[in-house]
């Protein structure tokens, strides 16, 4: 588990890590970018046509879209209560202003620090962000948006967040990303299996990838 309260520690003079190409953050954050990116590049296709321009425009829909966002993020907060008793008691606005001010230095400590399980650095941060790119997707959001909405989310809960108790953590940021890239590429494969589904019976089984397909009827 990531040793928050290390972050006392951390934050005292001469220990801030500066970024550099051959670090561990710069090193596999790099990895995870282009392994997301290389999954994007093959389904791009399935729908070039979208960027920032929503299907939607309606208020209702940017009012739903952006509060289950925002609820996904209040229910990693309690979460982090629950694992971590005393997380807000001991939460600084300063730290989060620490940052900010060195993002680039900060995201690095963050990674030497990073100790959470499998579970958090496998499964919460890949399952989390990739659906929350589909439901973008499935909502009718642009490939483009989605990735700047994604990645707004994640920076907010890594500098914000988690960040007001120890520093970003650098190898969460880029599994944020790739698996982000990984979610718009399920949705593009799964929306362009609805196109085919009319005369193709892999298209009627591809179009379920996205699991938000039936959940975007009821919204």
């Amino acid at each position: 588990m990531r040793d928050f309260f290390a972050a006392d520690r951390a934050d005292r003079p001469g220990t801030h890590g500066k970024w550099r190409a051959s670090s561990p953050f710069g090193v596999r954050g790099a990895r995870g970018f282009v392994f997301g990116a290389a999954f994007f590049a093959l389904a791009r296709p399935a729908r070039a046509d979208r960027f920032f321009e929503p299907q939607r425009r309606n208020l209702g829909d940017a009012l739903v879209d952006g509060g289950l966002v925002l609820g996904e993020l209040g229910v990693g907060g309690v979460t982090l209560e629950i694992l971590y008793p005393g997380f807000w008691a001991t939460w600084s606005p300063a730290r989060v202003g620490a940052n900010f001010a060195d993002p680039l230095g900060r995201a690095d400590l963050g990674f030497r620090l990073d100790r959470d399980g499998p579970f958090f650095n496998s499964v919460a941060h890949t399952v989390g962000w990739s659906l929350q790119a589909m439901f973008l997707m499935e909502r009718g959001h642009g490939w483009l948006a989605t990735l700047v909405i994604t990645q707004a989310s994640s920076l907010f809960w890594e500098f914000v967040v988690e960040g007001g108790r120890g520093p970003p953590s650098g190898r969460d940021l880029g599994t944020n990303l790739a698996w982000s890239l990984i979610g718009i590429c399920i949705a593009l494969v799964a929306e362009r299996g609805e196109q085919v589904a009319a005369h193709s019976w892999l298209g009627r089984i591809v179009r379920w990838l996205n699991p938000f397909h039936a959940l975007d009827r009821l919204l």
